[in-house]
């Protein structure tokens, strides 16, 4: 009876693990707040650890705790069958993302549509090294997954992805999420791009702002490409636009916006009344920017992020942006896979989902005679 209590134990505390509700070098609760929440002894709950330190899912560090491993492992699993069910599946399906705000919410979705499809959802975190993350996905493979949701070489920033995608084609069922890559030959969910940076655009040129800079994503990334699109869209609508200013940075991060607002702000000798940004990130770069510059928000400049991060919440004013909706994206992620695991029908490659504007404090009425 005891075996088998902290056998289940251990079965639980290692489903939340490689579900990323402990995400990599997190701290376990105590054994007795464990106790606790499970019902059981200590003891039952130090042999289940015990046996999560042995197969290297945790390490105990002496005078401080219990804690995930940095790079968990996905091969070895005691509780894994290696050999699959009488319907051919092993009913377990791999999800490689980044460790991050938005693809914790793409993770939520995968894993609401499977458990009620019966499907184990082993999450891997991938480190955008080439090397790791060839090697995760390959580890997946080797634990027999009926399936993966990963996302695009595109979003990386390796010297090659050759190696990358040469993984992906040994995938039987994959889908890649986040991605608005144009192949026909795999299935892909992400956002409509185009559609979020039209509302945002057009929000502003309801404001009545006509010089609107666009600070995009990394160049050969389809998602910076596609809001560009919507961005041009919705000035080519407008017949007394400025003509688009688009700085591309280097990268999704703050710095980004940061050095590309700068060079805005150096290049033109009248301020621009509005910025979009191609995400949340960027849009926090710019608002360190402008205000360097002893500008302010709304008043001077107005911002639109996209993403709808905590960053837009945290920055004041707080930030106007696009939500993505990544549950929705993660939960249309697993229905398509599931259809391609069941052969039930014949899948269009690719599914969008549809954005949404969320008004707050960052943007105001344009003044006029700038």
């Amino acid at each position: 009876m005891k075996q088998s209590a902290y056998t289940k134990i251990y079965d639980e505390l290692l489903e939340e693990i490689m579900s990323g509700k402990y995400k990599p070098l997190s701290k376990l609760e105590t054994e007795l707040d464990l106790a606790k929440r499970f019902s059981v002894s200590v003891g039952t709950i130090r042999n289940a650890v015990n046996c999560l330190v042995e197969d290297g899912f945790v390490v105990r560090r002496q005078g401080s705790g219990t804690y995930v491993v940095e790079n968990i492992p996905l091969t070895g699993f005691k509780n894994l069958k290696s050999t699959p069910g009488p319907s051919g599946l092993y009913h377990r399906i791999g999800l490689c993302v980044h460790n991050d705000e938005f693809h914790m919410g793409i993770v939520r979705g995968v894993e609401n549509i499977m458990y009620f499809a019966g499907f184990q959802v082993i999450v891997s975190f991938l480190a955008m090294e080439i090397v790791n993350d060839v090697k995760k996905l390959n580890d997946l493979m080797e634990v027999k997954v009926d399936g993966i949701i990963t996302l695009s070489p595109e979003l990386y920033t390796y010297n090659s992805t050759t190696e990358y995608e040469d993984v992906l084609k040994k995938i039987r069922n994959l889908v890649i999420v986040g991605s608005n890559i144009e192949d026909d030959d795999l299935k892909t969910v992400a956002t409509d791009d185009v559609e979020g940076a039209l509302q945002a655009v057009r929000y502003l040129i309801s404001l009545g702002y006509r010089r609107v800079v666009h600070l995009r994503g990394p160049e050969k990334v389809s998602n910076a490409n596609e809001r560009e699109r919507g961005y041009l869209k919705a000035l080519s609508e407008c017949p007394d636009a400025d003509a688009p200013m688009i700085f591309k940075t280097k990268g999704y991060n703050q710095a980004g916006g940061y050095a590309q607002m700068n060079e805005v702000l150096k290049k033109y000798d009248h301020k621009p009344l509005a910025v979009f940004c191609a995400n949340d990130y960027i849009a926090a770069g710019a608002y360190q920017s402008i205000l360097e510059h002893g500008l302010k928000i709304p008043e001077d400049i107005s911002v639109i992020g996209y993403g709808n991060t905590q960053t837009g919440i945290t920055v004041k004013p707080q930030l106007t942006t696009v939500c993505q909706n990544p549950e929705d994206m993660g939960r249309l992620a697993a229905e398509k896979l599931l259809k391609m695991i069941y052969r039930h029908v014949a899948e269009i490659p690719h599914s969008k989902i549809i954005p949404w504007l969320l008004i707050r404090n960052s943007c105001g009425i344009a003044k006029q005679n700038i």
